[in-house]
């Protein structure tokens, strides 16, 4: 038997290490203790990491992400107070980051390399200014300390894209990424399918899966009334640059044999079957509209930028047939598989009236827009700051049980870019939108040298603004790794990731 190359294996450990992980969030969900003693486990092991090399710290802190949704794998304490994973891990390892930059400073009397060497910094130092001054603007307004404070600490998360940017200098360390980000996608694949299959066999521990995944916020289960289980995790996210990164380099490896399949062209088709099939059982419109928008923007980069024979055009439309046959296939096994007895259904008209039905999440989404159009307006300059609340009629269900008028006050609201305008105003707007094109730019800069890479950075990022529109994202600690991996990635401008 052929031995595992060190990709392979490194690919292995990360896989054990999530399945370990998840198990034990598991387990804890029962027994508290437990929960304490593994999530300290983690911190620590997150600490003595960085200080050995930070690269692994920040590692640990972007495959949290990939798996773990709202943070919450492992907490402390008790709502409304419960301190996350997530949260510990971004103190531990960002202190250790500091820590060191302060001693460079008082050494050398000028910067660490981490900021030096961030070509993105005054997009991002006007991003900064535009937060805190949206901070002080939202105290100003008597917006509710609590909200600021909630707000400001899930922002605060962006500090990190810096040092992640630096440590991932080298090729070694960017294809440790790329590692970390196909195991992480591989997992998430497997759970979601795992726990599709579950609730559509009705299979024991349903109700502790079910409350293990509310409680520790990751994600949502629902029942639909065409008798399909969805199966949403805010980490699915993931699958999106996971699925156009599979592409590229499924891409280079069918072009180098000349368009014929290899074992290792077809594990390639096979991964991205998988990451589709989550996009799929997602649900999520917004994933949807990000996803099909980046593949007709990599789709035209390919074309124009590398002027592909049309034949070659033609071949890989046949492959996306191929996947999008394959994508089929695996949700049928996991909601029809005939043992034990399924008790869901599918059938293409899960798509389709997810895609066309006017639902009550959705019509209360429209009902919100004009409320945030005429706030907006109030202040388009400078924003109503963090923690603005809008009051407005939803159809949701959950609210009207509690209230019967229907009427809704939050600060959390599914119109992305109108949520930044509202909040930072139309400096914040333009500071984001500026940081998201130098991003832009590094990825166009790779295209000549490594179009296989190039492409699918482009298009994962074309995919999460287009999504953020419905959903928001880029003002959340998932969307800030997000924008993590595709800003280290798109500074590979040689040999180490194919």
């Amino acid at each position: 038997m052929k031995a595992l190359n060190k990709n392979q294996k490194y690919f292995l450990i990360i896989i054990a290490s999530l399945v370990l992980t998840e198990l034990f969030s598991f387990f804890a969900y029962e027994f508290r203790p437990l929960n304490y003693l593994i999530g300290g486990i983690i911190i620590i092991l997150a600490l003595v990491l960085s200080f050995k090399d930070l690269f692994y710290g920040f590692l640990i802190i972007i495959i949290e992400l990939l798996i773990g949704s709202q943070g919450y794998l492992f907490s402390i304490g008790t709502e409304p107070k419960r301190l996350s994973l997530r949260m510990g891990l971004w103190i531990v390892v960002m202190a250790v980051w500091f820590t060191k930059e302060l001693v460079y400073f008082i050494k050398h009397k000028h910067l660490g390399k981490s900021i030096k060497d961030f070509p993105y910094l005054k997009p991002l130092l006007l991003l900064v200014a535009s937060i805190v001054l949206a901070a002080l603007i939202g105290y100003w307004h008597g917006n509710a300390t609590s909200l600021i404070f909630t707000e400001g600490k899930r922002w605060i998360y962006l500090i990190t894209i810096i040092p992640f940017y630096t440590l991932c200098a080298s090729s070694e360390k960017r294809r440790w990424l790329i590692i970390a980000l196909a195991a992480a996608g591989v997992w998430i694949a497997f759970k979601s399918f795992a726990m599709l299959f579950v609730f559509s066999h009705e299979m024991p521990l349903l109700d502790q899966l079910y409350a293990w995944t509310r409680y520790d916020l990751l994600g949502e289960i629902t029942l639909l009334p065409n008798k399909f289980t969805r199966v949403f995790l805010q980490s699915q996210i993931f699958a999106i640059p996971a699925f156009f990164i599979s592409i590229g380099f499924f891409v280079k490896k069918t072009y180098s044999a000349r368009w014929q399949l290899s074992l290792n062209s077809i594990v390639h088709l096979i991964a991205i079957s998988f990451f589709f099939s989550i996009i799929l059982i997602s649900l999520s419109r917004s994933f949807w509209i990000g996803t099909v928008l980046g593949l007709l923007f990599g789709l035209i980069l390919y074309i124009f930028c590398l002027r592909p024979k049309p034949r070659r055009v033609l071949v890989l439309a046949f492959y996306g047939a191929s996947v999008a046959i394959l994508s089929a296939i695996f949700l049928v096994i996991a909601v029809r598989f005939p043992f034990p007895r399924p008790t869901s259904d599918i059938s293409s008209s899960i798509l389709t009236d997810r895609a066309t039905e006017f639902e009550a999440g959705a019509a209360s989404r429209w009902s919100l827009l004009p409320v945030m159009l005429n706030s907006i307006k109030e202040q388009p300059i400078l924003g109503q700051g963090l923690g603005k609340t809008l009051t407005y009629n939803s159809s949701d269900p959950r609210v009207k049980q509690t209230t019967a008028s229907g009427m809704y006050t939050t600060d959390a609201f599914e119109w992305g870019w109108f949520d930044l305008w509202l909040k930072l105003g139309l400096l914040g707007l333009a500071a984001y939108i500026w940081f998201l094109l130098a991003i832009a730019k590094s990825g166009w800069n790779l295209i000549k040298k490594q179009p296989e890479l190039a492409i699918p950075i482009l298009a994962s990022l074309v995919a999460l603004v287009a999504l953020h529109f419905f959903t928001p994202y880029l003002n959340h600690p998932l969307g800030f790794g997000y924008l993590s991996i595709l800003m280290a990635l798109s500074q590979a401008g040689g040999k180490g990731l194919a």
